[in-house]
């Protein structure tokens, strides 16, 4: 090949963009198509996707950005923020971006992607907890509707509950959800805010697992197991589908597998504010964004993409995150996406949780935050089943997070 050969190959060599997601199969064909019509758009742009399992992405993203070969774009979970700001793995948001982000996203999911007063990204899937309940359960022993307050609730449990000769519950007035830290955390939290609690301090130098509102919410949440409306052998995923759990503190992703899998008796399913304390009835949030890797090369181009792929197609149109997200069954984030599916977010499984956004707070997002929920799960579950008093468990995880949080903020 000639010198003039070279240098026209060269002029048109695509800009190759690398875009690290979770989304696995099933999920990312749909997101696939949009990047195609992007590098029709922008012949000058190569973009790759880069899928990893979930539970295999922090470690992953981690390995890559030390080994030098960090994706350009990355879709994280909210919580890994500050670990991955000390990466360079996220970066500030440019103005027109963050402008964009504070006007048209909900203020809760802003929230949960802005660190030190920095927007880092744009945020797309999230979730906030509710009650969910079988409406045909509940009528079968004359319970009108869902219990308001947790004392109610355990009452509620109890009359939902039934065990056979042998004392082995049949049918479970409450389930947990447990196994993993979001699982145990996310709605333990959400009580603790419906109560006036918060988990950290305002400097978020010490964690509040000593404070009085804690205290109660791990003590009502034992209750159900004390008092026989639970027990840890209860089956969640197979029970409330199967219609032998009566009661659950779910996210709105569930929705499509109990379609799936309860297909006409979904209709028994209701939806309703989580059962509440002295300050209401509050839930969590928490969010997924895009952000760009600090040291890629390809900055501008990367967040051009974003603005593309996040922004509507045209003035009060959705946009085609908005549209993926929907495919999938997540609630977006930006209010026009929610606003022009009402199909999808006007349900009645799925209004409950839409109308509840704005009284949700944010998961509280620190330096080893991910570390510092895993000694929450573990403790929280060690009260569960007895295997600790409430208030050993929160002190004991007081005492181990507060040595992180010391660590965190070591000068």
């Amino acid at each position: 090949m000639g010198l003039l050969a070279l240098n026209a190959a060269a002029s048109f060599a695509a800009t190759k963009i690398t875009i690290a997601v979770h989304f696995e199969a099933g999920q990312i064909e749909y997101l696939e198509p949009y990047v195609q019509e992007y590098q029709r758009l922008h012949p000058e742009v190569e973009i790759e996707l880069l899928s990893t399992p979930f539970a295999e992405f922090l470690p992953k993203l981690q390995v890559m950005q030390a080994s030098g070969v960090g994706p350009d774009i990355v879709h994280v979970y909210s919580l890994w923020a500050p670990q991955l700001r000390d990466l360079q793995l996220v970066s500030p948001a440019p103005a027109p971006v963050a402008r964009d982000i504070e006007e048209h996203y909900v203020s809760t999911a802003v929230q949960g992607v802005t660190l030190d007063g920095e927007i880092l990204g744009y945020p797309t899937e999230i979730n906030n907890y509710m009650l969910l309940y079988n409406k045909r359960l509940f009528a079968e022993r004359g319970l009108a509707g869902p219990p308001l307050l947790w004392d109610e609730m355990i009452e509620t449990a109890k009359r939902l509950t039934d065990r056979d000769p042998a004392g082995t519950i049949t049918q479970a007035g409450f389930a947990f959800l447990r196994g993993w830290d979001s699982a145990v955390v996310h709605p333990f939290l959400a009580l603790l805010f419906s109560e006036g609690g918060r988990l950290f301090s305002a400097d978020q130098r010490e964690v509040l697992l000593h404070s009085p509102e804690a205290l109660t919410t791990l003590e009502r949440q034992v209750r159900m197991f004390e008092e026989g409306a639970t027990d840890p052998a209860v089956d969640l995923w197979g029970g409330f589908p199967g219609e032998r759990v009566a009661m659950v503190v779910m996210a709105p992703w569930w929705e499509s597998s109990l379609k799936s899998t309860m297909g006409d008796r979904f209709e028994v399913v209701g939806v309703a504010p989580i059962p509440g304390g002295r300050e209401g009835n509050k839930s969590l949030l928490y969010t997924w964004f895009w952000s760009v890797n600090d040291r890629s090369p390809h900055k501008d181009q990367a967040w051009a993409f974003l603005q593309w792929l996040n922004g509507p197609r045209q003035s009060g149109e959705t946009s085609r995150m908005g549209d993926f997200l929907v495919t999938l069954g997540i609630i977006p984030s930006r209010w026009i996406d929610i606003e022009n599916h009402p199909e999808e977010f006007h349900d009645d499984f799925t209004r409950p949780f839409v109308e509840h956004l704005e009284a949700s707070l944010p998961e509280p997002v620190v330096p080893r935050g991910q570390e510092i929920k895993e000694i929450m799960w573990q403790e929280i579950e060690a009260a569960w089943f007895g295997q600790k008093p409430p208030r050993a468990a929160l002190l004991d995880a007081k005492q181990r997070i507060d040595a992180i949080l010391a660590e965190t903020h070591a000068p």
